[in-house]
């Protein structure tokens, strides 16, 4: 049959129809996305809570939350409120960081790929472009920030105090991943102050900084007489 044909019979059959009053009902129900959670509207596919000792994570799904497991307990690695499960990788940062069962591993060196900028005595100044320079003053100088305003969202800050007669020598280094993680270096380079309170780099491997009233989304780790921060602000 040919498709006219078959169009002119669904006319046919409809016009055989008695005509009067036709009454087309639909019931259309109301899909619920988001989630409540301790008085907060949650997105859906958004995790509301994290238990890494569990390998535990509950998720808002479709106004409901539900959880979900990553492995095993004890073996998984939590940064930025999200879990990531034995073996994942932390990609999109400047050096590879590895979920392992003791914790995050720092795979590799820095990426050729990212750009270096560097501070050292006299005091040096090494821009991101290959740059060098020297300035002596007692300021606070910005070594890299995310933003041109005097109050960065993120940035990398060092004073410098008085040494052979001027303020040549580094005194302290700030690292602000953003406004409620301020992280400060001294002389002593794995003692750190994070929003004031004192954090000492693990000897081993990598752990998000602690401060007395919370867990940060900066990783910390020893690289030779080093240390290295990891943040969410990915500087």
């Amino acid at each position: 049959m040919s498709m006219r044909c078959v169009l002119l019979a669904l006319l046919t059959a409809a016009a055989a129809q008695p005509e009067g009053p036709r009454l087309i009902s639909a019931n259309v129900g109301i899909i619920q996305v988001d989630c409540c959670f301790n008085d907060t509207v949650v997105d859906h596919g958004q995790v509301v809570f994290n238990l890494p000792s569990k390998c535990l994570q509950l998720v808002c799904n479709y106004g409901k939350i539900i959880p979900r497991f990553l492995g095993d307990p004890g073996r998984s690695c939590e940064f930025d409120g999200l879990l990531y499960a034995e073996g994942a990788e932390l990609a999109g940062h400047c050096v590879v960081m590895q979920c392992t069962r003791k914790g995050w591993i720092p795979r590799g060196d820095i990426d050729d790929c990212c750009k270096h900028c560097s501070v050292y005595d006299d005091p040096h100044f090494v821009t991101f472009d290959g740059y060098r320079y020297d300035w002596h003053g007692y300021c606070n100088y910005s070594v890299a920030q995310t933003d041109r305003t005097y109050n960065p969202e993120a940035g990398v800050f060092s004073d410098f105090e008085p040494c052979f007669g001027g303020p040549s020598c580094l005194g302290r280094s700030t690292f602000k991943d953003h406004k409620h993680t301020v992280i400060s270096l001294g002389h002593s380079v794995f003692n750190l102050l994070v929003n004031g309170d004192p954090y000492a780099v693990p000897l081993v491997g990598a752990e998000p900084v602690r401060c007395s009233s919370k867990v940060h989304p900066v990783l910390a780790w020893r690289n030779g007489q080093c240390t290295m921060l990891l943040g969410s602000s990915k500087l």
